[in-house]
């Protein structure tokens, strides 16, 4: 009987042990990305001096995404890059085009819940009016938020009367539904 509690005690003891490393290994990955991202984040604004002239440093980043409501600022890789994927950033979906003053459609999208890529884990705290802000090209784009709704998913995305001038941000909600964030530049 003696033999079998210790038994038990160990097994429980390596478990809780395999447990904490697990947990520690998945803290310092999520640890590493955040300041990988802040470090690119601080290269990307140098690449640019106060006048919008490009500097000899280079960011691997296309733009920057800040949701000051969220805290969130999170750099954006180009749509050709391997890492411009929901599976690792948020991602500038095909049917975006060129940011600028006059005619821009910017469509990214990224995952909510828990994991460490869910960058839109918040974004059902927004609400109209709040703010988005998009660095571009040593420029900075102010959009509000003008339009909040759900919708099914389906085989195919399709936004709603979607015009120029938009960022639109999507994610899932649940299985079944995205969240769709709409905003219009000011």
């Amino acid at each position: 009987m003696i033999q079998k509690r210790k038994k038990f005690r160990l097994i429980g003891l390596i478990l809780i042990l395999i447990g904490s490393i697990y947990l520690s290994y998945k803290f310092f990955i999520y640890v590493k990305i955040k300041k990988l991202n802040e470090e690119n984040i601080i290269t990307y604004f140098k690449q640019y001096n106060n006048l919008g002239n490009q500097l000899e440093v280079k960011s691997e980043y296309l733009m920057v995404l800040e949701i000051p409501k969220l805290n969130l600022k999170q750099g954006i890789y180009n749509k050709n890059d391997i890492r411009n994927t929901i599976e690792q950033n948020v991602s500038i979906l095909n049917e975006s085009i060129k940011i600028d003053n006059q005619n821009s459609l910017l469509i990214l999208a990224a995952h909510s819940g828990n994991s460490i890529y869910s960058y839109f884990r918040n974004l059902s705290k927004l609400s109209l009016n709040d703010m988005l802000i998009i660095y571009y090209e040593g420029k900075r784009y102010i959009y509000k938020i003008n339009n909040i709704y759900q919708m099914k998913k389906t085989i195919d995305l399709k936004l709603l009367d979607i015009k120029n001038n938009k960022i639109v941000l999507v994610t899932c909600l649940d299985d079944d539904t995205y969240l769709i964030i709409e905003a219009m530049n000011t």
